[in-house]
């Protein structure tokens, strides 16, 4: 009888051992299962991150290259305005020279005056290198004009010297010409001019008029 008890004892906590055993692997089972299940979002996760800072990396490349590219361009924009400065520069020194140039007209080097530019109203009468009487053929300057009224490709004029200084060049209005005052008159005082004509004819055609005079060339 007690030998069957012990039996019956022993069987049924070998049966209470496998059924604790069983739920024990169960649940081992069940965790590693919940583990597996974590690892593969963890991985997951981890793989969108790896991907995102690829992204990031890689738009992180393209801006520098962008940067780059607008930091060449911005350089070279700098260097065209530069270079479009340095030309406005020449183009209005050239604009000097050509201004000082046309004053200057083919006067000679001992025959500098000044660059002022003046604009007058004169009175202007016409006249001639020979006549009957009172005309030596020479300007007051000792240049002949028996057979030419230009002087360096310049019409001559008779001014007042006080007024108009000689070897002055002028602009008068209604001639595409420009003058020089080469000579000076007994009756040419002030404001007035003499032109000098190649006969007497255009002389007084000529006659007496109110014109405006720019001195571009003051003196000698």
């Amino acid at each position: 009888m007690k030998k069957r008890i012990i039996a019956i004892v022993v069987s049924f906590g070998l049966t209470t051992t496998s059924v604790g055993w069983a739920m024990s692997y169960d649940t081992n089972q069940e965790l590693k299962k919940v583990v597996t299940n974590k690892i593969e979002l963890i991985d997951k996760q981890s793989t969108k991150i790896a991907n995102l800072e690829n992204v990031i990396v890689e738009k992180d490349e393209k801006l520098d290259a962008e940067k780059q590219v607008i930091e060449k361009q911005k350089r070279q924009l700098q260097e065209k305005e530069d270079k479009i400065a340095e030309k406005e520069k020449e183009v209005s020194n050239l604009k000097n020279e050509l201004k000082k140039e046309k004053a200057k007209v083919n006067f000679n080097s001992s025959e500098k005056g000044s660059d002022d530019i003046r604009e007058l109203d004169i009175n202007a009468s016409g006249y001639i290198g020979m006549c009957v009487e009172g005309c030596s053929g020479r300007t007051r300057s000792g240049y002949d004009v028996t057979n030419t009224i230009y002087y360096n490709g310049m019409r001559i004029i008779a001014t007042d010297t006080s007024f108009i200084p000689m070897y002055s060049i002028v602009e008068i209005e209604g001639f595409s010409e420009k003058f020089i005052a080469l000579d000076t008159g007994g009756y040419i005082k002030g404001n007035k001019i003499d032109i000098l004509f190649s006969n007497t004819e255009e002389a007084r055609k000529f006659g007496r008029k109110n014109l405006k005079l720019r001195v571009i060339r003051n003196g000698k």
